[in-house]
């Protein structure tokens, strides 16, 4: 199953007189089900692009869920117990006031509690730009211990994917630049 990760910038609610869309040039804003807030109270519906649009192919979900896995592992390596279940997973059985109430800084964990469709409004995205832009020191500091330490179960436990030190690196990269970008009244959007 392939994955596309998109950011939009200077988007607008289009109301259309029908009941459905047949323009090749509005794209379907939807939210994440569990976490319906991170629309930033803008509606679900059918927006058009004033602005820009970046593309970004991650490849699967499972890919994206590797990746996610080395992102818990190199910011919250220390809470992670066991090398039995996914770091995503443990993280997120655990519960956000879990983490907030141990964690001072807690970066991304909008995105490690994000699902695999919908979308992100403006604000939520301009407060993960800034965390990726204010983590990326860390990030690069942190992930060669953490490939080492941890890259093999990640691996087994997401069907062999594999990124290298670089492959994490420009994945991170990416994403910072759709969050970005969708902080300029626009949304960023994972589909599946």
């Amino acid at each position: 199953m392939s994955m596309t990760i998109t950011g939009f910038s200077d988007m607008q609610l289009f109301v259309h007189r029908a009941n459905r869309c047949r323009s090749n040039n509005h794209y379907l804003i939807t939210a994440d089900k569990r976490y319906p807030q991170r629309l930033d109270g803008k509606k679900e519906g059918c927006y058009i692009c004033h602005g820009k649009a970046d593309v970004f192919y991650v490849g699967s979900a499972p890919y994206f869920s590797f990746w996610r896995d080395i992102l818990a592992c190199v910011f919250y390596e220390r809470y992670l117990i066991t090398r039995d279940k996914k770091p995503t997973e443990e993280i997120v059985r655990s519960g956000e006031r879990y983490l907030e109430h141990h964690f001072r800084s807690r970066p991304f964990l909008t995105l490690l509690f994000k699902g695999y469709d919908g979308s992100i409004g403006p604000k939520t995205s301009h407060e993960l730009a800034q965390e990726f832009a204010l983590n990326a020191g860390i990030f690069k500091g942190r992930l060669p211990g953490v490939l080492k330490r941890w890259g093999k179960v990640v691996r087994q436990q997401n069907r062999g994917w594999h990124l290298d030190e670089q492959g994490c690196i420009e994945f991170y990269a990416r994403l910072q630049q759709v969050f970005e970008l969708a902080s300029q009244n626009g949304f960023v959007t994972f589909c599946s």
